[in-house]
C-alpha cells in the first residue's frame, strides 16, 4: 500500500513519516508534499495513492482546495492544529483526523480504520472513499473557521495565571525550550514547541522569522536591512538577543506585512 503526505511543517512531516513506519511498515509513503500547487500537480500526473494523510494549512492555502480542483479517489486522513468541534463533520466523510502533534496510538487506530473500513469493504467504490464535496464546499466558504489560541495557561511557581493572546509580544526556543515574552516584559516557559505555536497562533497577527522565534505584529519596532539578505528586527520588550529574518523567510514576512 502507498500513502501520500501532505505537510508544509517539515518536522511534523517526519515525525508522521517516522510514525507510519512504525505502525505500519507495509504502508510506503510515496512522497511530501507542502502545498496546494505541488498536489495538484501530483494528481493530474500521477494515480492516486491508497491513503492521503492531509494537513489542513498548507503553504498557499487550505487543503480543501485541493478537493474542489481535482477528484482524489482515495480516503484521508486529516491531520490539524484545529479543534476538534470545527471538524466534527469530516468524521463522517473521512477516516479520521489527528490533532498535531500526532500521536502514535491515534495514528494506530486511524490506520486500522482505514484497514477495516476500506480495504475489508466489498464492492465499494474509491470515489465513495474520498471526502464529502459539500462539506469541502462549506468550509470553503467560511463554516467552521479555525478556532485560533486565545489565551496561554502559565505556571509561575506555586500559582497559575493566564495571558491573553493580545499581551504576547513575541515567543522563542532555546536550549530546547519555548519562552513567551509579554508586552510588559515578563517571561514565562510554555509547554508547547515552535513548530505546534505556529498552527496555533493567528497568522495575521503573528509570523515566525525563523526556527528560533515567533513575533507578533504590535511588538515590531523597526526594521533594518542585515548581511546575507536578512532583515534585523527592534522588538519591543528589546529580546536578549538578536532578532533577524532568516533568508529564505524574507519574502513572506514582507507579504505579510503589506497586507
Amino acid at each position: 500500500m502507498k500513502a501520500l503526505i501532505l505537510e508544509d511543517e517539515l518536522p511534523a512531516a517526519n515525525r508522521l513519516q517516522r510514525l507510519i513506519s512504525s505502525c505500519d511498515p507495509e504502508l510506503e509513503v510515496l512522497d511530501v508534499l507542502d502545498s496546494i500547487e505541488s498536489a495538484l500537480a501530483f494528481f493530474g500526473k500521477q494515480p492516486a495513492p491508497d491513503l492521503l494523510f492531509a494537513d489542513i494549512h498548507l503553504a498557499d492555502g487550505l487543503s480543501f482546495e485541493i478537493f474542489r480542483q481535482t477528484p482524489v479517489d482515495c480516503p484521508v486522513i486529516f491531520t490539524t492544529a484545529y479543534d476538534e468541534y470545527t471538524l466534527r463533520a469530516f468524521k463522517l466523510n473521512s477516516i479520521d483526523y489527528l490533532l498535531k502533534p500526532v500521536e502514535e496510538q491515534g495514528l494506530r487506530e486511524a490506520l486500522l480504520k482505514f484497514r477495516r473500513l476500506f480495504l475489508e469493504r466489498q464492492g465499494k467504490s474509491r470515489t465513495e472513499q474520498g471526502p464529502d464535496e459539500r462539506m469541502i464546499r462549506q468550509i470553503l466558504e467560511g463554516w467552521g473557521q479555525p478556532r485560533y489560541r486565545q489565551r496561554f495557561l502559565l505556571r509561575r511557581g506555586e500559582r497559575l495565571d493566564y495571558v491573553g493572546i493580545d499581551q504576547v509580544a513575541y515567543l522563542y526556543s532555546e536550549q530546547g525550550m519555548t519562552h513567551l515574552i509579554d508586552r510588559k516584559g515578563q517571561r514565562d516557559l510554555v509547554e508547547r514547541s515552535l513548530e505546534e505555536l505556529a498552527q496555533e497562533l493567528h497568522p495575521e497577527q503573528f509570523y515566525r522569522i525563523s526556527r528560533k522565534c515567533i513575533v507578533s505584529l504590535g511588538a515590531i519596532k523597526g526594521i533594518h536591512k542585515y548581511f546575507s539578505g536578512r532583515l534585523k528586527l527592534d522588538l519591543h520588550p528589546v529580546p536578549p538577543f538578536d532578532v533577524l529574518v532568516s533568508r529564505d523567510r524574507v519574502d513572506g514576512f514582507q507579504e505579510w506585512l503589506d497586507r
